[in-house]
């Protein structure tokens, strides 16, 4: 088994195309605190048409696990992280120095920055893994993080950076655990899956206004305001 960890080009994610800003679990598995409501609607199931989606996925999970429980090297899975997201910053410094200054894409690219987002697939498994991520996210100042989690009882170890914006999943099953935690922290921000209040803002990647590549990177909701999104069921 290789125990390494690769990042995705997820399309809605990625600033660009081939863009590896992101990286991803095996669902479920790498979900401890998942809920009924969730399991039921994983759409990462729906990438599974894809073999080498769910070949990456595999790899990352073998990785993930064996680096996070490891006794040998307790900051092997930080490296491999830290890895990800150097690369990722160096992609998107090569592609800007292709563009054109005035291409309305050199433009967003500036705008936005450099983005990343943990686990597009599964979830936060350990204590040490939060704290992989926070470490991560704080040597990277200028990059904007953001993940969403079902898996509150790390989410002590993830809060306190301005660049890392962390979302509480929320569904029937979890809501009363996701309000108690997020008044405990109150940094966080919550994720609505399918129903929610009407202040939360409608994720338009998942009511058909912003559909395709480069969402991510179009809105910046997640990673660039203080409001509460919605996600429909997708």
């Amino acid at each position: 088994m290789t125990n390494t960890i690769a990042a995705s080009s997820a399309s809605k994610i990625a600033q660009f195309k081939g863009h590896k800003n992101s990286v991803g679990f095996m669902p479920i598995q790498t979900c401890p605190f998942a809920t009924e409501s969730c399991t039921k609607v994983c759409y990462v199931e729906k990438t599974f048409r894809y073999p080498a989606v769910k070949k990456v996925l595999s790899k990352n999970t073998e990785g993930l696990f064996f680096l996070d429980c490891t006794v040998l090297s307790p900051h092997r899975l930080t490296s491999q992280l830290r890895g990800l997201v150097w690369n990722s910053l160096r992609q998107r410094e090569r592609r800007l120095a292709k563009l054109d200054k005035f291409s309305k894409e050199y433009k967003r690219l500036k705008q936005r920055g450099h983005i990343f987002r943990w686990q597009w697939s599964g979830d936060v498994v350990s204590a040490n893994h939060a704290k992989a991520i926070y470490t991560i996210s704080q040597e990277f100042p200028a990059t904007s993080f953001w993940l969403y989690t079902r898996s509150f009882p790390y989410v002590k170890h993830l809060v306190g950076l301005d660049n890392l914006h962390v979302y509480l999943s929320v569904d029937r099953d979890n809501h009363i655990q996701a309000i108690l935690t997020h008044q405990n922290y109150p940094t966080t921000k919550l994720a609505w899956m399918g129903e929610g209040p009407a202040e939360a803002v409608t994720c338009p990647a998942t009511n058909g206004k912003l559909n395709g590549a480069g969402a991510c990177n179009t809105c910046g909701i997640c990673y660039g305001t203080s409001k509460d999104v919605l996600f429909n069921i997708h």
